[in-house]
């Protein structure tokens, strides 16, 4: 993956009451190194990331035991928040049928104009392009041509 600028990483001593309170923080550099200084030797300390614009991290938290000399190689992945997402789909029916049928994607309340309209010509498979991951729901209707009383 590519380097994180700005993730807040976050130290706090565990394990024992002469290291419980021991607190320490900084940002990731352009390169995604970090360095956390002021930690106490002979205390464990865990490490994770604070950020609201980021997921999570992959392990959430890594604890280190803090000798008198530096610590190197503590690594975290981090993981960005989704900002959108993808819908396909496969509709299930006779082959015959597909070059009459078109999915209209509507945004819920918002019934009177599609916001994408897709004919799926010989292809039972569809994919829409990315919809912001914002929390909105969304309706998906399928549309033929042929008449509703002679194919039911």
């Amino acid at each position: 993956g590519l380097p994180e600028e700005g993730v807040t990483i976050v130290a706090r001593g565990v394990g024992s009451s002469s290291c419980d309170d021991q607190r320490e923080e900084t940002k990731t550099n352009a390169n995604g190194d970090f360095r956390l200084r002021g930690l106490r030797p002979g205390c464990n300390f865990s490490i994770g990331i604070e950020n609201d614009r980021l997921a999570r991290s992959l392990p959430p938290k890594r604890t280190v035991f803090v000798r008198d000399n530096d610590t190197s190689d503590v690594d975290l992945i981090v993981l960005r928040r989704a900002t959108g997402f993808d819908l396909s789909g496969n509709v299930m029916t006779d082959p015959g049928y597909l070059t009459s049928i078109r999915i209209n994607l509507y945004q819920d309340g918002r019934q009177d104009s599609p916001l994408h309209t897709i004919s799926l010509g010989t292809s039972a498979f569809f994919y829409f392009p990315s919809l912001p991951a914002d929390g909105r729901a969304y309706i998906l209707e399928l549309e033929t041509h042929l008449s509703h009383g002679q194919y039911e």
